[in-house]
């Protein structure tokens, strides 16, 4: 495995920012630019020559290369453009019934929160489970539970403040009570160890623009491989029809036998010849030391704030800690000013201040931070 800061050169935005706001969008290293570009140009010089053979090929090494990180065969991934559709995916293809319900949590991001809210037309309730002290717990999920729960829905990582799920014991919850359980995984993948099987995940969405170090507009949809002949995609085209190259008119679709009938048309073909390199960064460097690198950072930070005033939205036990952290501070507005004139960059959510380091990130970063909240006034 390679040193994580070995790839610190390959983010151009450290060269004038402490950036740390990975959270909220991933700069772009300079070689998922350059794959990115390179396919661009390659199409520029040879066109629509050799175009099946060579997005198949890279389709292939792209799906391997995600499905490792969460234990997921090829043929349970669908390419998306992001979390949304993979959610929007799962909220439009079960078979609703009047009085049905679904069970969220008041930390979800409007990409799992919005699709199942439409779902109210056809009689839907929605239940929200209230975090208490920045968390949510499988024990307050399962107390909502009844006969007429369909779908657990959560994120593995919150947004807001970075808690993270148990989603071992949510999983097993939702098996046990015969129900989905529907995951975004837009703040966990990349950084977080985790297993689609040991949790018992029926459906996972994300992004790839933030831990995934890849473009805007790449993302995955995973469908658990016994659920495949369960579910007809909602919306259908091109790419999720069992053929070789179309030559001619036809009408009848017929599914792909993989994840890939969810697929509709054309993607965002070099958005993803970016994302292999992203993932080839990830594996060179390997998932849990990108994770225990980044609970280095987030431990420091815990450790080197000492302001009296600052008081941490997060919950701190290891547990249900991730790559994120969110503190506040009674003039929080002036303090995020303070920091962004000396080009600090975090994330302002739920009232406080989100910091969210990757593996490029330094501890003289982390440092800088905490002595000017310490400084701070």
């Amino acid at each position: 495995m390679k040193d994580p800061l070995g790839y610190r050169d390959e983010f151009l935005i450290t060269k004038e920012y402490n950036y740390l706001d990975n959270a909220g969008l991933s700069p772009l290293p300079i070689s998922v630019i350059k794959a990115s570009s390179l396919f661009m140009e390659e199409r520029s010089e040879i066109g629509a020559m050799n175009y099946f053979d060579s997005w198949e090929g890279m389709r292939n090494r792209v799906a391997e290369g995600f499905g490792d990180l969460i234990n997921a065969h090829p043929d349970e991934l669908a390419f998306t453009m992001n979390t949304h559709d993979g959610i929007n995916t799962v909220a439009n293809m079960v078979d609703w019934r009047d009085g049905d319900n679904v069970i969220l949590n008041d930390l979800e991001f409007p990409a799992n929160s919005f699709p199942w809210a439409h779902q109210r037309k056809h009689g839907v309730e929605i239940r929200v489970v209230e975090s208490k002290g920045g968390g949510v717990y499988p024990e307050d999920i399962e107390a909502l539970i009844d006969d007429r729960t369909r779908v657990i829905a959560l994120s593995h990582v919150a947004f807001i403040n970075g808690f993270k799920q148990d989603i071992e014991a949510v999983g097993r919850i939702a098996r046990k009570n015969d129900v989905l359980f529907v995951v975004d995984a837009m703040q966990s993948v990349g950084v977080v160890d985790f297993d689609v099987r040991k949790t018992n995940i029926d459906f996972l969405a994300c992004g790839g623009h933030k831990w995934l170090l890849a473009p805007l507009g790449t993302g995955f949809f995973y469908i658990r491989k016994e659920l495949l002949d369960e579910y007809d995609p909602p919306t259908i085209g091109l790419q999720g029809h069992d053929s070789g190259l179309l030559t001619g008119f036809i009408m009848e679709w017929t599914p792909h036998k993989t994840a890939r009938k969810f697929m509709t048309g054309n993607i965002n073909y070099a958005g993803f010849a970016g994302m292999e390199m992203g993932l080839e960064i990830i594996h060179e460097i390997g998932l849990r030391n990108i994770e225990k690198r980044v609970h280095d950072l987030t431990n420091q930070l815990v450790e080197e704030i000492a302001n009296p005033d600052v008081s941490w939205l997060t919950p701190l036990e290891m547990k249900y800690r991730s790559s994120t952290l969110n503190f506040t501070h009674p003039r929080v507005g002036e303090l995020l000013k303070d920091l962004e004139s000396r080009k600090i960059i975090v994330a302002p959510r739920g009232g406080g201040l989100r910091v969210s380091p990757n593996f490029y990130n330094t501890e003289a970063e982390i440092t800088e931070l905490a002595k000017a909240v310490n400084d701070f006034k």
